[in-house]
Parts: C-alpha cells; structure tokens; sequence
C-alpha cells in the first residue's frame, strides 16, 4: 500500500505548488491570491506582475478588498483589463 499513500501525495503536489506560488507573489491574503489568479487564467500577465510589484511594496498588512477596489481603478487594470485574448496559433 505504499504506492497508493505516494500516489495520493503526488496528487495534491500540484495543489501545494500552486498555493505556495500564489503566497510567493500574491501574498497572503486569499482574495488576493484568487485576484492574482484569475488575472493569470484571464492571460493579463502585466497587470498580475503590477499586482505582485504593488503586494512587495505594500506588503500584507492591508485590507485585501479596500485593497483590490484601489488596484482596480489603477490605470493599467483599466488599459490591459478589456483587452481581447490574443491568440496565437502554432503548426
């Protein structure tokens, strides 16, 4: 049975990995990690790297959604957030 017990524990790896990235770069907060995540899943790279350079320099002694609300009126979420999707096929 101990190849089932590093089978369930390669299962969830992936989990830890996610998460422990997500505190890395959006720190600690939750609502702030799952913002920075579905700016990743929505493609817009530059404003979750703006998100990351404002999470370092604020560090996590904040509001998370007074927080969130102020990032949201900065000028680049509202230039890159409306953006279509590029996609870019490859043969």
């Amino acid at each position: 049975m101990a190849t089932e017990k590093k089978f369930e524990s390669n299962k969830n790896f992936h989990i830890t990995l996610e998460n422990e990235f997500l505190k890395r770069y959006f720190g600690s907060h939750k609502d702030i990690q799952n913002f920075g995540k579905q700016l990743l899943s929505d493609k817009n790279k530059l404003i979750a790297q703006s998100l990351n350079k404002d999470i370092v320099f604020f560090g996590n002694d904040i509001n998370p959604e007074e927080f969130i609300t102020k990032f949201k009126s900065k000028p680049i979420y509202k230039k890159y957030h409306d953006l279509p999707i590029r996609f870019t096929i490859i043969d």
